[in-house]
């Protein structure tokens, strides 16, 4: 699979994200449980209206993605006793934002990558403001999620002044340590 920025850059078609890799340890059951609550929203005949206009919409496509999911999660939030775990929100966010591209799509709307990582942003930038997460907090996780920390991309390791797991080096280390 190429990169995000790749495929943006070549305007490819949008592609439903793997969410295990932002789906934290623990947290799968919640995502799906708050993803599938938001897909019977969605397509409930009381929302028929509401997703006409937003398929309708003249916004930009990362804008009609992400108001609209956004949205949603908080009408969500809402109903859920206790509001939904901050863990599992950008996660079920993403995997709605990946249901409306493919409405768009299905409906003749053209989505791209790019488009769909511009609604990621934007996604976690809105729900960010709505949990009161502080802007320079918001600014770093909105381009980790949408930029350098792709979904679909293998993020890289963080440094943490270790050699890399199984190297020579980590050998040399963990033999030094008297862990071989």
């Amino acid at each position: 699979m190429k990169p995000l920025m790749q495929q943006a850059a070549e305007g490819e078609a949008f592609q439903r994200p793997d969410l295990s890799q932002i789906v934290p340890e623990g947290m799968e059951d919640v995502v799906a449980r708050v993803s599938a609550a938001g897909q019977k929203l969605m397509y409930s005949p009381d929302m028929r209206d509401e997703l006409q206009a937003a398929v309708q919409s003249e916004d930009p496509i990362p804008k009609k993605l992400a108001e609209n999911v956004t949205g949603l999660m908080l009408t969500l939030d809402s109903q859920t006793k206790g509001g939904i775990p901050e863990e599992a929100i950008f996660p079920a966010a993403v995997d709605l934002l990946a249901e409306a591209a493919e409405a768009l799509t299905q409906a003749g709307q053209t989505v791209t990558q790019e488009d769909f990582r511009e609604a990621m942003r934007m996604t976690y930038v809105l729900i960010g403001k709505k949990l009161q997460i502080p802007d320079d907090q918001l600014v770093a996780g909105a381009e980790q999620a949408a930029g350098g920390g792709q979904v679909g991309e293998e993020a890289e390791p963080p440094h943490t002044g270790e050699p890399p797991e199984d190297s020579p080096a980590d050998e040399e280390e963990d033999m030094k340590e008297g862990f071989a």
